[in-house]
C-alpha cells in the first residue's frame, strides 16, 4: 500500500494523480476476482418509473381509469383532491373531491411504476335554458294538466 504524503505540494501533483488512477484500477480488479462483493445494480424494471397522461376530474364527479396492465399497489398523493377506489386490478374509479392537484401512483407486478397528474377543476356552469318565443298577443297559461292561451 502506498502512502499518501500529508501535504501536497504543486510537483507532487502528476504523482498523486498517478496513485489514484492506480488504486481505482486495482479496486475494480479485486471487485472482479470477488463475485461476492456488491456490484453495480443497473436499472431494472422494479426501478422504473413511468409518467402516464394526466387526467382532469371534475369536482363531485366520478371518472373510470381503465389499466393497461393489472395494478399490485395504487396511491394517491392527497386524498382531500381525488380519492381512489379500485373496482378490479384493471379499473379504477376516481373522484375530484376539492379543486386542486394531485399524483397517482400504480405498481404493476413487474414492479414498473406509472405516475399521472390529476387536475381537479370546478363544475363547469349550467347553460340557461332556452327559453320559448313568446308571442306578444298571446301568453300561454298552464295550471296542472289544464292548458289555456290568453289574447291581448
Amino acid at each position: 500500500m502506498h502512502k499518501v504524503p500529508a501535504t501536497l505540494n504543486p510537483a507532487s501533483a502528476p504523482l498523486t494523480a498517478l496513485l489514484v488512477a492506480m488504486a481505482l484500477a486495482a479496486g475494480s480488479q479485486a471487485q472482479a476476482a470477488n463475485p461476492a462483493a456488491p456490484a453495480k445494480t443497473e436499472t431494472t424494471a422494479a426501478s422504473r418509473t413511468e409518467m402516464g397522461s394526466p387526467m382532469t376530474l371534475v369536482v363531485n364527479k366520478s371518472s373510470i381509469l381503465r389499466l393497461e396492465v393489472p395494478a399490485v399497489r395504487i396511491s394517491v398523493g392527497n386524498p382531500t383532491v381525488a380519492d381512489i377506489t379500485p373496482i378490479n386490478s384493471r379499473e379504477i374509479i376516481l373522484l375530484g373531491k376539492s379543486i386542486g392537484t394531485t399524483n397517482l401512483i400504480v405498481w404493476d407486478k413487474a414492479g414498473v411504476a406509472t405516475m399521472r397528474d390529476i387536475i381537479v377543476t370546478p363544475e363547469p356552469p349550467t347553460p340557461p335554458k332556452p327559453t320559448a318565443p313568446v308571442d306578444s298577443e298571446s301568453v300561454e297559461v298552464i295550471k296542472g294538466l289544464n292548458k289555456s292561451t290568453l289574447e291581448f
